[in-house]
């Protein structure tokens, strides 16, 4: 009796076709027959894992018993064990495996058990057996019985693969049939679709779109392929496995799609084009709900600087420009003052909309705070996003004369063009543009102050010559401090004493309201990229080189808060030229944020 071993490798020169295992074991007998003597046939069938598949006998004439299964199903345990561990099966065990097999074999015969092998992978084993009067098998049918046993292996091996084949196409199929997602399969050269699954059929109302042009039936009246479509650049790259990601407006259903396409192979070896589409018309709406300035209807700040730090990256890897323009509504306040908030809400509109006008392509607007907002023009050069805001402020004008508007349409800007080279964060943009706004915002506000004092002098010295109008001085300081909202000082300019309204005094917690020598109370409070611009405009005025002053300047309050300020005021001087008071006023512009450069 032999039991198992590992056979020699054998060349495999003879494929035997059959459909069953009971078949091949009813060929296999028929072929030993011619060369040899056998009574019976016992073939089994094992997956590539070693488990069970299939049985088929034959004994004597007589094909297919259907007991052979529940054995083989009973000792293929221990079987496949002793092929692995090499330990032959022995005393009683071998007794009680050859009982077993009594039913499929020659009772009181000559067996012997053989394995089944596709090279070192076990895929079955067979039992041959001999009546006991013809002798036992001999070491010349043996080699036989294993070199046809080679040629089954083959066969029970192509069996496992296409079985393995068809079961994993099988999960493939039902998995991407049950995706929530968009998938399909299209011929890189005819567009040709070759897979959709059954999710995108229905979504698209589609019946068996396999062979259709793609951008036929899944666009609305179009003739090629869709404006963001990858395939043409997949395809010169030639690399697969690397995807392209873009958002997609389906004119067919009207929904809004972010597409992942790539190339891979198909099943014929053929290289193809495959994309995995999600719908994301829902999130894009509580998106851009999330990310949508209620009053302008422009991006708020998050979504601005989102889209932003996604035009940086776009702009690097295109290799493209792009330009970054700051601006601030002049006279927010003002009008809110004097027109009430809803005027001021109009007026951000009005400049909001002329400055939608000019963009185009992937430009985009955001709302950053109450008035500075922040345009971002794609491919445009600093020269040519200039143009752009002239126009919206030629515009602006025409809109003030033809609605007869009584306050100004205009704004401050700061403009930064940005090379594909450039190494700079979203944070350090908005803090550049924002500087270079400020800039021309101090600029503006000179000019106003400028403008409002002229306008003033006309209409008074209009009224009256000065020499003809006589007031007790004494009560002048209270009632400028009370008929003003901004914060009124006077300087002894011979003491260097100032003094401080009450409310700057509550404000930012000064020590009182008169101090000798200010500049210390001051450098503690002003932001530090302020101070040297508030010391050179003060220095100037103690040192006599200019009796006019004007400057912007951020100050901490008692709060902690950052408070714009704004400071306009003048030397009066003698008969003999001599300084006497330094006095003016210090508007407060509202508090400033400063993630607001971040």
């Amino acid at each position: 009796m032999e039991v198992f071993y590992r056979p020699e490798l054998s060349v495999q020169t003879l494929l035997m076709d059959a459909n069953s295992v009971q078949e091949t074991a009813e060929n296999l007998a028929d072929y030993i027959n011619h060369l040899m003597h056998a009574d019976s046939v016992l073939l089994v069938r094992l997956d590539n894992q070693m488990r069970y598949k299939e049985v088929g006998s034959w004994r004597s004439g007589k094909s297919g018993d259907t007991g052979a299964e529940a054995v083989m199903r009973q000792w293929l345990p221990r079987l496949v064990e002793s092929w692995n561990t090499r330990e032959k099966l022995s005393g009683e065990e071998l007794d009680a495996f050859l009982k077993a097999l009594t039913p499929f074999t020659v009772p009181g015969g000559y067996l012997t058990i053989l394995p089944i092998c596709n090279n070192i992978r076990f895929v079955g084993f067979a039992v041959f057996g001999k009546k006991s009067g013809e002798g036992d098998w001999t070491d010349r049918e043996l080699p036989i019985l294993r070199f046809l046993l080679s040629i089954i292996a083959v066969t029970f091996a192509n069996k496992n693969l296409y079985e393995d084949y068809m079961l994993q196409n099988w999960v493939y199929n039902t998995m991407m049939g049950r995706m929530q997602a968009n998938l399909y399969v299209t011929d890189i050269h005819t567009d040709r679709i070759l897979f959709m699954n059954k999710t995108m059929q229905e979504a698209f109302g589609l019946e068996n779109p396999v062979g259709k042009v793609c951008w036929q039936i899944l666009q609305k009246g179009s003739r090629g392929r869709c404006p963001g479509c990858p395939v043409q650049r997949l395809t010169e790259s030639g690399e697969e496995g690397v995807y392209r990601r873009w958002e997609e407006f389906n004119t067919l259903t009207g929904r809004y799609y972010d597409n992942y396409d790539s190339l891979m192979k198909w099943t014929d070896g053929s290289t193809v084009h495959f994309q995995h589409s999600l719908d994301i018309t829902a999130s894009k709406k509580l998106s851009k709900e999330a990310s949508t300035d209620d009053l302008t209807g422009l991006l708020n700040r998050r979504g601005g600087k989102n889209r932003l730090a996604e035009m940086l990256d776009a702009a690097r890897h295109q290799e493209t420009i792009l330009t970054v323009c700051m601006y601030d509504v002049n006279s927010l306040k003002k009008v809110n003052d004097t027109f009430g908030h809803r005027e001021g809400d109009n007026l951000l509109r009005v400049i909001a909309n002329s400055v939608k006008g000019v963009l185009t392509g992937e430009d985009f607007a955001c709302r950053l705070s109450g008035d500075e907002f922040l345009v971002t023009f794609a491919g445009k050069t600093e020269q040519e996003s200039a143009a752009l805001i002239k126009l919206v402020e030629e515009r602006l004008l025409a809109v003030r004369r033809q609605d007869r508007i009584p306050y100004e349409l205009s704004f401050c800007t700061g403009i930064l063009e940005l090379r594909p080279e450039h190494t700079m964060s979203v944070t350090d943009i908005l803090r550049e543009v924002d500087e270079r706004m400020y800039e021309q915002k101090r600029q503006y506000h000179m000019q106003q102050g400028k403008e409002s004092v002229l306008a003033a002098a006309e209409a008074q010295w209009r009224l009256l010559k000065p020499e003809a109008f006589d007031y007790d001085q004494q009560y002048l300081y209270d009632a400028l401090v009370e008929s003003t909202d901004n914060y009124l000082y006077v300087c002894d300019m011979a003491t260097n004493t100032f003094r401080y309204s009450r409310k700057l005094v509550e404000e930012f917690a000064f020590p009182g309201e008169v101090i000798q020598n200010a500049a210390d109370i001051w450098r503690s409070i002003i932001h530090p990229a302020d101070w040297e611009r508030f010391w050179e405009s003060n220095q100037a005025i103690s040192d006599g080189r200019t009796v006019s002053h004007e400057v912007e300047y951020r100050a901490r309050n008692r709060k902690g808060q950052w408070i714009k300020l704004h400071c306009r005021g003048h030397v009066a001087q003698n008969s003999a030229g001599e300084p006497r008071v330094f006095a003016g006023f210090i508007s407060n512009e509202g508090q400033w944020f400063p993630e607001w450069t971040e």
